[in-house]
C-alpha cells in the first residue's frame, strides 16, 4: 500500500542522502575542461571550437557544453557549474528510478531500496560531479525508462514528452540514439496493439518534435564541422582488441561491484520480468544488455567504469526485482542486496586502478592529474597563461588536453587527435597502451607551426640537472618522430620552485626574445636523430612519420637527417 506523504519523506531522506554523498566524492577530470574551452569559446562569440577559427567536433556532450556555455555568459565559472548542473541531474535520476520502481514492483519499500542501491554505488556518485555530462545522460535514460514503464496506452502528452526527451538525449550524447531506438520500438509495439486506427497519428506526435530539434542541429553539424560524426569517434574508433578490452573492463566493473550474483539472478527471473505487464522489466532488461553490448564493442573506456553510469538506474531496478521474485524471505531480501552498498564501499575505498593491459584509472587517478603536484595540470595551464599569455604566436601540443589548453588560453594541439582533424583521423596508433589512442608524428607539429611540444607534462625542481638525451626527453614528453634541427629544451618556472620542461620546436622570435628575457634555462639535444625515436614506440609508427612529410611536400625534410644544433 501506497503512503503519498510517506514515500515522499522516504524519497527526499535519499535525495538529500545521495547529494550529500556525492559532494563528499566530488572531482573533477581533465576532459571535462575540453567542453570548458568549447563553451568558453561559444560564450565569447567564437564559435563551438576548441581553437579560434579551427572548426572541429572534439566533444561528444552538444548540449551540456551550451549550458556550460550558458552558465559563462550569466558569470559562472564551468568548473563549478558543471558539478551543480550533474548534482541536479543524480537527483532527477534517484527520483525518477524511485517512481519507476514504486510503479512496477508495487512497493514502496522494495522502491526506496532501488534508489538507495543507484545513490550508493561510487560511481554513479562519484561521477555526479565529475564535469562531464554523465549524469545528466543517466537522468536521460532514466527518463526514458520511467515514460516506457508507465501505462502501455499511450497518451499524446506522453508520445510528444517522450519525443522531447529523446531529442534531448541525443543531443547530449550520439550514441543515446541507440537507447533511443530501443524506447521507440517498444513504444511502436505497444501503439500497435493499444490504439487500432490510431498508430499513424500517434507515431507523428512522437517522431515530429524530434525530427525538428535534431534535423537542425545534423544540417548545423554537416555545415560547420563537414562530419555527421564527431572528431572524437575517429580517435577512437575501435581498433582489434577493442571488444576483449571491453570485456575485460566490463568484468572488472561486475568484480568490482559484485554484481555477478545478481546477473545469475537476474539471468533466472528473465522469464517471469519480461511477462510482466506494463513492459517496463522488458525494456530495463533490453536497455542494460543493449548498452553493455556497446561499451563491450567500444572497447569500454580508460576512466573508472564512467561508460556504465547511465544504465545504473536500470541495473539497480533489475537486481531488486530479481531478488525479489526468487528470493522468498524478505529478511534474506535485505540481507543479500546489502552486499552492493558495502562493495560500493569496498571499491571506493581500495580500488586504484589497473595496470596493463586495461590500464584503468581511478576516480582518484583522475582528480590527481589536475592537482597532485607530480603531473598538476592546473598549475601548469596557469603558468603557460601567466610566462606566455602575452607572447604572440606562441603554440603547444601536448597529450592532456582539458586543462592545460583551457588556463593557458594558448592555440593547443592535442597529440591525441580528440580536438585535432588530422591527428584524430591519420596519425598512428599509440602503441604500448591500454587505450588504442593516436600520437601526433613530430613532423605533423613541425607543419603546424608548432613552437612548444609540452608531451605529458614533465615537471623538475628548479636547477636540476637533466641528462641531453633525445631519447630520454621523447620518451619523458611522450612524442614520436625525428627531431629537426634546432630543437631544444626550455624550462618555463611555475613558480614554486618547479620548473616545466617543454621541446622547442619551431624557433619563433618572438618565443625566444621571451626566454632570453626571463632568462629560462636551455639545454641542447645532440643525439643523432636516427636514435632519437622514443623506444617505448614501434618503427611503425616513426616509418608514419616519414610517410606524413613525404605525402605533404613529395620528399623527405632534409633537416631530419642533421644531427642538432645548439640553440
Amino acid at each position: 500500500m501506497f503512503h503519498p506523504k510517506r514515500d515522499g519523506a522516504v524519497l527526499g531522506g535519499i535525495l538529500v542522502f545521495g547529494l550529500i554523498l556525492a559532494w563528499h566524492n566530488r572531482f573533477l577530470m581533465d576532459d571535462a575542461f575540453i567542453s570548458f574551452r568549447y563553451a568558453a569559446n561559444l560564450a565569447a562569440g567564437h564559435g563551438l571550437v576548441f581553437n579560434v577559427g579551427e572548426r572541429v567536433e572534439g566533444y561528444t556532450n552538444f548540449s551540456w557544453t551550451v549550458l556550460l556555455a550558458a552558465a559563462i555568459r550569466l558569470g559562472l565559472a564551468p568548473e563549478a557549474a558543471s558539478q551543480w548542473l550533474g548534482l541536479a541531474a543524480s537527483g532527477v535520476t534517484l527520483a525518477l528510478v524511485h517512481v519507476t520502481a514504486r510503479s512496477l514492483l508495487k512497493s514502496s519499500s522494495a522502491a526506496a531500496l532501488v534508489a538507495v542501491v543507484l545513490a550508493t554505488n561510487y560511481s554513479f556518485s562519484a561521477f555526479a560531479t565529475g564535469g562531464l555530462e554523465t549524469a545528466l545522460q543517466a537522468a536521460l535514460f532514466a527518463g526514458l525508462l520511467f515514460l516506457v514503464a508507465g501505462d502501455e496506452r499511450w497518451s499524446d502528452r506522453r508520445l510528444l514528452a517522450l519525443s522531447l526527451w529523446s531529442a534531448v538525449a541525443i543531443l547530449t550524447r550520439p550514441d543515446s540514439v541507440l537507447v533511443v531506438g530501443l524506447a521507440w520500438l517498444f513504444v511502436v509495439a505497444q501503439v500497435w496493439r493499444g490504439r487500432a486506427g490510431e498508430p499513424l497519428r500517434c507515431l507523428v506526435i512522437a517522431v515530429v518534435p524530434v525530427v525538428a530539434i535534431v534535423g537542425p542541429w545534423v544540417y548545423w553539424k554537416l555545415g560547420f564541422y563537414g562530419h555527421l560524426l564527431p572528431n572524437t569517434y575517429f580517435a577512437k574508433v575501435p581498433v582489434a582488441g577493442s571488444m576483449e578490452r571491453g570485456f575485460a573492463y566490463l568484468d572488472a566493473f561486475v568484480s568490482a561491484y559484485r554484481f555477478g550474483p545478481f546477473l545469475v539472478l537476474t539471468l533466472a527471473a528473465m522469464p517471469a520480468l519480461l511477462r510482466r505487464r506494463p513492459a517496463g522489466f522488458g525494456f530495463a532488461l533490453a536497455l542494460v544488455s543493449a548498452w553493455a553490448g556497446y561499451v563491450v564493442a567500444v572497447g569500454g573506456d580508460f576512466m573508472e567504469f564512467r561508460l556504465l553510469v547511465p544504465i545504473l538506474p536500470a541495473l539497480a531496478l533489475v537486481s531488486v526485482a530479481a531478488v525479489r521474485e526468487l528470493v522468498p524471505m524478505t529478511a534474506a531480501q535485505w540481507a543479500l542486496l546489502a552486499l552492493l552498498p558495502l562493495a560500493s564501499f569496498g571499491h571506493a575505498r581500495h580500488f586504484r586502478g589497473t595496470g596493463d593491459p586495461l590500464d584503468l584509472q581511478s576516480v582518484a587517478g583522475l582528480a590527481d592529474h589536475l592537482t597532485d603536484p607530480a603531473s598538476d595540470w592546473i598549475g601548469v595551464g596557469k603558468a603557460l597563461e601567466r610566462e606566455l599569455g602575452s607572447v604572440p604566436g606562441v603554440s603547444i601540443a601536448l597529450a592532456p588536453a582539458g586543462a592545460i589548453p583551457y588556463y593557458s588560453g594558448l592555440e593547443s594541439i592535442d597529440m591525441f587527435g580528440l580536438t585535432d582533424a588530422w591527428v584524430g583521423r591519420h596519425a598512428p596508433r599509440r602503441p604500448g597502451s591500454g587505450w588504442p589512442t593516436r600520437i601526433a608524428p613530430l613532423a605533423y607539429l613541425a607543419r603546424r607551426g608548432v613552437t612548444l611540444v609540452i608531451g605529458h607534462p614533465w615537471l623538475v625542481d628548479a636547477g636540476a640537472r637533466l641528462e641531453a638525451s633525445a631519447p630520454v626527453a621523447l620518451r619523458q614528453l611522450e612524442v614520436v618522430g625525428a627531431l629537426p634541427s634546432g630543437s631544444y629544451l626550455v624550462r618555463i618556472p611555475m613558480g614554486d620552485g618547479r620548473e616545466l620542461v617543454a621541446l622547442v620546436l619551431t624557433r619563433s622570435a618572438e618565443l625566444e626574445a621571451a626566454i632570453a628575457a626571463r632568462a629560462w634555462a636551455v639545454q641542447a639535444l645532440a643525439t643523432p636523430v636516427a636514435e632519437s625515436v622514443s623506444p617505448s614506440l614501434s618503427d611503425s609508427a616513426a616509418r608514419v612519420n616519414v610517410g606524413f612529410a613525404l605525402e605533404l611536400d613529395g620528399k623527405t625534410d632534409a633537416d631530419s637527417t642533421n644531427r642538432l644544433s645548439t640553440p
